[in-house]
């Protein structure tokens, strides 16, 4: 049966099957699953270390939204305290991160800057003028790393970067993709919602509009390590500040999962500080980022190991070809150490002792298990090249089965390469200071540190809006396009 097929009947039934039961429904088909799993757990880990948790938040605040959050937790007596230790901190690993990326100039100012904000700790428009400074330096580097030479535009990404932090980051390609649109008549969309889809008969997920597409497997695990990283963070830091957890549980259109959820006390949050609120709408974000951050690690991890930790010296015969002339002398799971008095020490050592044997030639083989002598035979593929019949791998001290552990490699790497992607595109997507968004309920308490009036902070908001809806219309023109087409090629008008 077409997997297509399948899931559509999965889907339908599924769809069926919810709407009998008493789950609390919008528009009809979006289904509020609420449950109370997962709350106990969330107690436990927010009752180990309060205190770290409200630290990691206010690190969320501060690396997410640069100088405007040092200057916002600044103006707060606990979020003060724990800028002592972020302000120094994150100055020097930004001097590290361009002194490893060859900017030794910009490292100096990095130190420089996290020196003076000690110095001068008391004072917030010093502190916002440090961080803005290093979080530029940091941020300059990474860019020159990607686009070198720097361009104008690229510096002053980098500047607003510092200021406002990592929405910065997805209004400039928001930015970047509205002008290829329309000034450069590009036909990539901007943005892209995660559909379903069907590729060779597999079953998995894409984004309309670009080449990508994700085995259903790798998505789930993506998925699900997102969602639950995300909606857990939340939970946590909400526990750790006294509020209750009401409810966890998914958010669904028909009987496919589009979310999930962790439902703390909003009239509990509503009461407590500004701070508690800010900091419990961060920790998803910044926890996603975390987790984008481990998975980059892992995958070097994986790579370093499968490349430098596994390999040693020599081949390992993995197997033989039935009736070749090797089958009958050569022992399966033996190290190759030289061929006619070739030393054999990686594979590509074996592929070229190999090409100089001719069909009829006298192949000496010393291996772990003895020597092996045969004649080679004629390749079937090229009758004037002498053919061995023996298949050989890296040698590694997993031995035969290196194979499955290269393989279980791969997966491991492919599925954290999928984690990354999608924890940090949604960690930046949900700081975009619009609701609703997590960055439009934390940017308004934000931008109390400018003391700007309720007026001016209502401005703000909207034209916020108005620019966001504005650049996510233009970006998704192309498949808007597409969709017309499409709809206008079925009906036969086109």
């Amino acid at each position: 049966m077409d997997s297509s097929i399948l899931f559509v009947g999965l889907f339908l039934a599924g769809t069926v099957v919810l709407s009998r039961m008493k789950f609390e429904r919008v528009l009809g088909v979006v289904f509020l699953l609420r449950t109370r799993w997962g709350i106990k757990l969330i107690d436990s880990i927010a009752k180990l270390s309060p205190g770290f948790w409200k630290f990691m938040a206010d690190a969320g605040l501060f690396l997410s939204f640069g100088g405007l959050g040092a200057a916002y937790l600044h103006r707060t007596k606990e979020g003060y305290r724990h800028l002592q230790i972020l302000v120094p901190a994150v100055g020097v690993l930004s001097a590290v991160f361009a002194y490893l990326t060859g900017y030794v100039e910009l490292a100096v100012a990095a130190l420089v800057l996290s020196a003076l904000g000690v110095v001068f700790r008391k004072r917030m428009d010093a502190v916002f003028a440090v961080t803005v400074g290093y979080f530029t330096v940091a941020y300059h580097a990474f860019f020159m790393l990607l686009f070198s030479p720097p361009s104008t535009i690229s510096v002053l990404i980098a500047s607003f970067t510092g200021v406002f932090g990592m929405p910065v980051l997805l209004f400039a390609g928001l930015f970047f993709g509205a002008y290829q649109i329309m000034f450069k008549a590009s036909t990539m969309p901007g943005v892209s919602p995660l559909l379903p889809a069907t590729k060779g008969g597999n079953l998995g997920v894409t984004f309309p509009g670009y080449d990508i597409f994700i085995p259903w497997w790798y998505a789930l695990i993506a998925l699900l390590t997102t969602l639950v990283s995300h909606e857990i963070a939340h939970g946590i830091v909400a526990k750790a500040h006294g509020v209750r957890i009401k409810s966890t549980g998914l958010l669904t259109l028909g009987a496919l999962p589009i979310g999930a959820f962790v439902e703390p006390d909003e009239e509990a949050l509503k009461k407590g500080s500004h701070l508690t609120a800010a900091r419990v709408y961060v920790a998803g974000s910044f926890s996603n980022l975390l987790v984008s951050f481990a998975a980059l690690g892992l995958i070097a991890a994986l790579v370093l190991f499968s490349f430098v930790g596994l390999k040693s010296d020599g081949v390992l015969i993995f197997s033989t070809f039935a009736g070749s002339p090797a089958s009958s002398v050569v022992s399966s799971g033996s190290v190759l150490y030289s061929l006619n008095n070739y030393s054999i020490l990686n594979v590509e050592d074996f592929v070229s002792a190999a090409s100089t044997v001719k069909p009829g030639d006298k192949v000496v083989l010393n291996t772990s298990a003895g020597v092996a002598q045969f004649n080679a035979a004629a390749n079937p593929d090229n009758s004037s090249k002498g053919f061995l019949g023996v298949m050989v791998i890296v040698n590694t001290a997993a031995g035969s089965r290196a194979p499955q552990l290269y393989s279980a490699i791969g997966f491991a790497t492919t599925a954290l390469e999928w984690i990354w992607f999608f924890t940090l595109n949604i960690a930046l997507v949900n700081l975009l200071p619009v609701v609703p968004f997590d960055g439009g309920f934390i940017f308004p308490n934000l931008l109390t540190a400018l003391k700007l009036k309720p007026g001016q902070l209502k401005k703000i908001t909207y034209w916020l809006i108005a620019l966001t809806a504005l650049t996510f219309i233009i970006n998704a023109l192309p498949l808007i396009k597409s969709l017309g087409d499409a709809v206008l090629s079925f009906a036969g008008l086109n």
